[in-house]
């Protein structure tokens, strides 16, 4: 396996992981709509930090190897970052 196709797999396990971990939290409570906003910012909160990190180093690490991600399988990770941030942001 590729240096970029191992990044690719490990922030979508990533995405995996943190997408169940807010569904798990959410669908397991009876909460209000505005608590399980709170909830899901916070889970959001706490693997921010992580995906970013992911994003950068796909970003840095991509650039050094000779069979980069193509730009079309960065833009599908970003789509999913951005429709994981809609889901739970609102």
């Amino acid at each position: 396996m590729s240096n970029a196709s191992g990044l690719k797999n490990e922030i979508e396990a990533a995405i995996e992981d943190w997408e169940e971990e807010a569904d798990a939290a959410l669908g397991r409570t009876t909460l209000t709509k505005e608590q399980e906003i709170e909830q899901a910012e916070e889970i959001w909160r706490s693997h921010r930090q992580d995906i970013e990190d992911y994003l950068r180093r796909i970003s840095r690490e991509t650039a050094d190897v000779n069979d980069d991600l193509s730009q079309e399988e960065k833009d599908e990770i970003l789509a999913k970052v951005k429709d994981l941030l809609e889901r739970y942001r609102h």
